[in-house]
């Protein structure tokens, strides 16, 4: 991995050591600690945990902080429990924490593994599963594994449905049904709310259609009043503004505060093949083009994985296409 020096952390310990750990962290070392409130803005790559820290399904490779009390038989089943991957003695390895970590890091999935990405939309009807679908898409097709988390009638056939307790399930990812013409995607359906997304090796991204609701990565709506009146209430960084509606442009813009704003056309072969629930296969690259750089940003090494095949068609027209607003 070769530890960065903004290397994002979080600090699962609540005994006497969290603070010198803390003080090590950030004022010897520069990393970055970051808690799960805003964690998916930068999710953790290391997440430090102690013998007696609940397991938790968080994402962060697990690095086990063991105390001069701890013993080798909590040692050794707080290492399974949370499956570690590897262990630091605190506070004897303070002096070489950096290089402790780095160690372990080489044996550390992508920065993906364990992320989420949360869609939600303004109102129902506005695309949100479709959006949902189509970035799934389109990062699977850069050889990442996806899980897709739909409520609702999805685009997509013969969606299986699992109950909210099935996250901690270890073979959810295996049992999820695959999606048609997009190998490495998989997908499951809940209904009710509180499904806790599984954080697995076998699973580089998560993604979730929300439904109707604001507190998300990703915001949608259609060009209307409605949009413009919400959108300042979400925590979304990224606003996709879906078909045509009446709302200026101007009105847009200024609401969203500067954040990035993807504008996607009205499009008959989008809704043709939400009609057929053939989403995301058969969406049409030119539509598809313009979320490109959201599914970059996600892959652990932009420029690394290959196009999809949808984008090796389209991606020379891209700067033809503004891909946001101004």
């Amino acid at each position: 991995m070769g530890v960065d020096t903004a290397l994002p952390v979080a600090i699962d310990l609540t005994g006497p050591e969290a603070p010198g750990l803390r003080r090590t962290v950030e004022g010897i070392l520069g990393w970055q600690v970051v808690d799960d409130a805003t964690g998916h803005y930068m999710p953790p790559i290391v997440r430090f945990v102690a013998v007696d820290t609940p397991p938790a399904e968080h994402p962060g490779a697990r690095v086990l902080v063991v105390r001069p009390d701890d013993t080798t038989g909590g040692v050794a089943h707080a290492m399974v429990a949370h499956r570690a991957r590897g262990a630091v003695d605190w506070p004897c390895d303070a002096e070489v924490l950096a290089a402790a970590v780095d160690r372990i890091g080489s044996r550390t999935p992508p920065p993906t593994a364990g992320r989420v990405l949360r869609i939600g939309g303004v109102a129902g009807g506005v695309g949100t599963t479709t959006l949902t679908l189509a970035l799934a898409g389109l990062v699977a097709w850069r050889g990442r594994s996806v899980l897709i988390v739909v409520r609702g009638d999805a685009p997509v056939a013969r969606v299986r449905e699992v109950p909210v307790g099935a996250s901690s399930s270890p073979d959810l990812f295996a049992r999820a049904t695959p999606v048609d013409g997009v190998p490495g995607a998989r997908i499951v359906r809940v209904e009710a709310p509180g499904f806790d997304v599984p954080v697995d090796d076998a699973i580089d991204l998560t993604v979730v259609d929300e439904g109707v609701e604001l507190d998300v990565d990703v915001l949608v709506g259609r060009p209307d009043r409605h949009l413009v009146e919400q959108v300042g209430r979400s925590t979304a960084s990224t606003v996709i503004v879906n078909g045509v509606g009446s709302a200026p442009a101007r009105d847009l813009v200024r609401a969203t505060h500067g954040r990035r704003v993807v504008q996607l056309p009205a499009s008959v072969r989008v809704g043709r093949a939400d009609l057929h629930r053939r989403v995301p296969a058969s969406l049409p690259g030119s539509w598809l083009r313009r979320l490109v750089p959201i599914a970059t940003h996600l892959v652990a090494a932009p420029g690394s994985a290959p196009e999809s095949p949808l984008e090796r068609t389209t991606v020379r027209a891209q700067e033809r296409v503004p891909e946001t607003t101004t």
